[in-house]
């Protein structure tokens, strides 16, 4: 069976579902546009060409893939999350990264349009922005894993 497999093939990971350590969290966004989840991918960063990404939470509906010299410089990452929210003409709910140095102007730009345009507090805003370790980004995660497997990177 499917079961036996897995206990052939990972049995450190069955011990730790076991054991509790693992566990399976819901994942719940209100809808299209609610939650965009951006992580970069440094495959081809040896060639010289970094990529940053954009999906949507519930639809996975990539909204923007950038090509340039580098995904860790907070301005670009600014910059593509401008552009993205320019050519939607909106800006989500929530944002959603790994926790590091390239999204600070990013988190403050979301924090700051939420403030001024789409939330009815300022305790509202503090949630425009969450940092999950990349694992958890599952969202954008899982585009570069399909990346990954279709083409080799």
């Amino acid at each position: 069976t499917v079961a036996q497999l897995i206990c052939e093939i990972d049995p450190v990971g069955i011990d730790l579902c076991k054991c509790g350590k693992l566990k399976c969290q819901m994942f719940w966004c209100a809808g299209p546009n609610n939650v965009w989840s951006s992580d970069g991918h440094d495959k081809l960063k040896p060639f010289g060409i970094a990529i940053y990404g954009f999906i949507d939470a519930r639809s996975r509906k990539v909204l923007r893939l950038d090509a340039g010299p580098s995904n860790n410089d907070p301005r670009c990452i600014a910059y593509h999350y401008l552009q993205t929210a320019l050519e939607l003409g909106s800006i989500p709910q929530q944002t959603c990264t790994a926790h590091g140095s390239e999204t600070g102007i990013m988190e403050a730009y979301q924090m700051a349009f939420l403030l001024l345009y789409g939330s009815d507090t300022r305790e509202q805003s503090q949630h425009a922005h969450i940092f999950k370790t990349s694992p958890k980004n599952q969202k954008i995660e899982s585009l570069w894993s399909l990346v990954r497997k279709r083409r080799g990177l």
